[in-house]
């Protein structure tokens, strides 16, 4: 039973995410959700485990959120920040944990969003944003503003289907590079790694 409803939970996600996709494919940036192969090597290289505070920048359907979840410790907390309606309203409907806080704002606000809720700078960040895919003004004030909350030596890590966004990154973080290569992913994606000057 468990596993009849976990793959009816996989097709609603897919479907639920090809639909958005189809209506906004630059804001939604890919037609299926990432692999569960990509989920583990974002947050291998986030350090979960560890942090106190932790970011979320585009959920989704919430495949990286779930794992988080199950791998942040009792006393962390976790920020997610997405804009569209539809995923966000999934996301609440099944994510009930105190440590969450479920945000319908964009990832640029995040400067704004952290003080209110009482929380201090992030030890890690964590982005499913398809940044090749907005408009670059957007892709830019994300970046600084992510680069402005974390705390010092702290991880922003995120992933893309060509290194294109790698430049960019350089300009706003003191450490970048490709972390890994996830092969078993529809398109297969790249690992970014960035960190701020501790």
């Amino acid at each position: 039973m468990r596993a009849m409803n976990q793959n009816y939970q996989a097709r609603s996600e897919w479907w639920t995410f090809l639909k958005n996709f189809v209506r906004s494919p630059r804001s939604v940036g890919s037609i299926a959700p990432s692999s569960r192969w990509l989920v583990q090597a974002m947050l291998d290289e986030a350090e979960i485990e560890a942090a106190q505070t932790i970011v979320e920048f585009g959920p989704g359907t919430g495949v990286f959120t779930d794992v988080i979840i199950q791998r942040m410790r009792p006393d962390a907390r976790l920020i997610v920040f997405e804009v569209n309606p539809q995923f966000i309203a999934g996301l609440r409907a099944r994510i009930n944990d105190p440590r969450v806080d479920l945000l319908e704002a964009s990832a640029a606000e995040v400067e704004h969003y952290l003080p209110r809720l009482g929380v201090g700078a992030p030890d890690t960040i964590v982005s499913g944003l398809p940044f090749t895919s907005l408009p670059r003004p957007v892709t830019e004030a994300i970046l600084r503003a992510t680069a402005t909350v974390l705390r010092p030596g702290g991880l922003f890590v995120t992933y893309q289907y060509t290194p294109v966004l790698r430049r960019l990154l350089r300009t706003v973080f003191d450490s970048v590079s490709i972390a890994r290569l996830v092969l078993r992913n529809v398109p297969p994606a790249l690992v970014f790694v960035c960190r701020k000057r501790p």
